[in-house]
């Protein structure tokens, strides 16, 4: 398997922007005080298209708490966008584990997993190329 250092570098501050074409459930561009993970969720989008030469489809967010205590256990973004004509989903989520002070996060494609990871997640910019690496079989 391909090392994931690479994955890992820092990404230049980028404001992302969806097109009005984007099925989305978070808003298009970055506004002041906007919740981080939008933009997150925005850059995962565009740097999927950027990556793997292929038009946004949609992008939904999403939070999922402790039923308990509230607290954020898992973010999950999921991205539709055709590639060479056809959609791929990808989904990607980074999880709290239960009793430990540490995240793990994992990629799907196409509803099928693919890869788990532990922190440091990925960039961007590094999720897209990981994607791009697992499609193309290296």
């Amino acid at each position: 398997m391909c090392s994931l250092a690479r994955y890992r570098q820092p990404d230049p501050r980028v404001c992302y922007v969806l097109p009005s074409t984007v099925d989305t459930n978070i808003a298009r561009h970055d506004t002041q005080g906007d919740y981080g993970a939008h933009e997150w969720t925005r850059g995962v989008l565009v740097e999927l298209c950027r990556y793997l030469n292929a038009t946004p489809v949609a992008v939904r967010y999403e939070e999922v708490l402790h039923p308990v205590n509230r607290s954020n256990v898992a973010n999950i973004v999921v991205a539709t966008i055709l590639r060479q004509g056809s959609p791929l989903v990808v989904r990607y989520s980074i999880e709290s584990v239960e009793g430990q002070q540490k995240q793990v996060w994992r990629v799907a494609i196409d509803g099928e997993p693919r890869i788990n990871g532990e922190e440091p997640h990925p960039t961007k910019s590094g999720l897209a190329l990981l994607v791009r690496s697992l499609l193309d079989g290296y």
